[in-house]
């Protein structure tokens, strides 16, 4: 069964503190080396907050995820045109038990089951795997009958705003 709600990939604070402090650490490390510094002085930390602070913005602006809502006219048009762009960008529909999560909360009163109910499923399209180097692993999308949902990479979004002409 495909899961009924969009998964969230990490945000922007997320994404920040990734790059940020795994730069700070091996930046630090790489300053103290090549400085011949210790790492008890304040100078390999200062230099790799300094660079941590660039890749952190950086890789926040290229890899966070993001939603993206589109205004759609005909839900079969659009799902036929995005298959054949995320085909063009490497990406596969993988197969409803395979490709979807469940829901992080199952359903519990009859309102959650008929909300979950009503909502168009949620389709992942996964990179091959020869692709993956640096770029997003999947593209997650739920086409309603007027709007459609796009998760992934922002730098993912981004090539597939471009080829749908918006």
């Amino acid at each position: 069964m495909a899961a009924t709600k969009m998964p969230k990939g990490p945000g922007f604070m997320v994404t920040f503190a990734y790059y940020f402090l795994a730069t700070l650490f091996l930046g630090s490390f790489l300053a103290s080396r090549l400085l011949h510094l210790s790492l008890g002085t304040a100078l390999p930390y200062e230099l790799a907050a300094l660079a941590g602070l660039s890749v952190g913005i950086v890789g926040t602006a290229l890899n966070r995820s993001e939603v993206m809502e589109l205004p759609i006219a005909s839900p079969k048009v659009f799902r036929n045109r995005l298959g054949q762009i995320l085909q063009e960008l490497g990406f596969t529909l993988i197969p409803d038990d395979e490709g979807t999560a469940e829901p992080a909360t199952s359903p519990d009163s009859q309102l959650d089951r008929a909300v979950a109910e009503a909502e168009p499923p949620v389709q992942c399209y996964r990179r091959s795997p020869s692709l993956l180097a640096f770029s997003a692993l999947e593209v997650y999308v739920q086409v309603g009958e007027r709007s459609a949902y796009l998760m992934s990479r922002v730098s993912t979004l981004h090539k597939i705003r471009q080829k749908l002409g918006l």
